[in-house]
């Protein structure tokens, strides 16, 4: 390998780790990233920034030679496939949890996939004693062998089972979280598909990356758009049971004192009623409208001048009828 590709290698790893770093400390911060969710993504960005240190760590210390260094990089390798199989893994519970398969560790793809995942671990636990796969040799340096593609394989057949998840259950996800998962299954998949044959570049590392950041971002909108919808529905639920509360004292009293009033001053009791319905055609539509009210409905001054007259031809009206009932009781006192 080259000196500008171990230099780019360099930057890309520092940038992953930057990056991913970044996305766990959004995810802790996150507001509305739901407690699920939150905890899938902080699993998914702990075994990133891992992976990409491990991957940091060998472009700094590849040109060390001495048992220990060796030794150093071939803990450093094997760290890196177990940490690339075990983010797809993840990526597989997620995908199914939010589809509403639960408990997930039973379905059937899932445990195809930790059979996969199990497999690819088998593959990198004997590569340590035939070195069929790839090897690194006494001093330092990192060689592939033909058969390396075969180690890419299960992983990939792993994210071609999370694309097909998606595909089965799409109708159960919004379509944030298809995207979300979309990007984080084909990115990756199309980086070791291409890395399985061609070595140089990190393209697995920085597109898992950058394929997490873009899923946590249409995750945080999807659960963004629940959450205000939410709170709409909340709200309007609050001014439903307002009303429901209201309405009936409200009602109650003001038809009991038309109703008086139609027996003792009927021409009142007909201008009381027509108070009353304008009153409420100004005042309880505007609580269950739905659309936004105009601002020269809302602010117009001749309207507010008659919702004030109105509203206080009421209250005076009341304050009649009762007065009217204090004398009436009084004078029957007194005779």
């Amino acid at each position: 390998m080259t000196k500008e590709i171990r230099n780019i290698n360099l930057i890309f790893a520092a940038a992953g780790f930057a990056m991913s770093a970044l996305g766990l400390i959004h995810t802790f911060v996150g507001r509305f990233v739901e407690k699920r969710a939150k905890a899938f993504f902080i699993h998914l960005f702990v075994v990133l920034n891992v992976y990409v240190l491990s991957i940091l760590l060998r472009e700094l210390t590849y040109d060390r030679t001495g048992d220990g260094w060796v030794t150093f990089s071939r803990a450093l390798f094997f760290a890196q496939g177990i940490l690339a199989a075990t983010i797809t893994i993840i990526i597989t519970a997620f995908l199914l949890d939010q589809c509403g398969i639960r408990p997930y560790k039973k379905n059937a793809l899932f445990c195809i996939s930790i059979a996969l995942y199990v497999l690819y671990a088998l593959l990198l636990i004997s590569n340590i004693f035939t070195k069929k796969l790839y090897y690194i040799d006494d001093f330092n340096n990192y060689t592939r062998e033909e058969w390396f593609p075969i180690l890419i394989t299960p992983t990939v057949f792993i994210m071609i089972i999370n694309l097909i998840i998606l595909f089965q259950n799409r109708n159960k996800i919004s379509r944030w979280q298809k995207r979300a998962f979309f990007i984080y299954s084909i990115v990756p998949m199309i980086s070791m598909m291409i890395q399985a044959f061609v070595f140089g570049v990190h393209l697995i590392a920085l597109s898992s990356v950058i394929a997490a950041l873009f899923a946590l971002t249409y995750i945080i909108y999807d659960q963004t758009e629940r959450f205000y919808k939410v709170e709409g529905e909340n709200e309007k639920l609050k001014t439903e049971i307002m009303l429901a509360q209201i309405q009936p004292h409200f009602l109650f009293n003001s038809l009991t004192t038309i109703k008086n009033l139609c027996r003792k001053d009927p021409e009142k009791a007909e201008e009381g009623i027509s108070q009353f319905t304008e009153y409420l055609r100004h005042n309880m539509d505007s609580l269950t409208i739905e659309r936004p009210i105009p601002f020269s409905e809302e602010f117009c001054i001749s309207s507010l001048q008659e919702h004030l007259l109105i509203s206080w031809s009421i209250v005076c009206l009341t304050r009649r009828a009762i007065l009217d009932r204090i004398r009436y009781v009084a004078g029957v006192v007194q005779w």
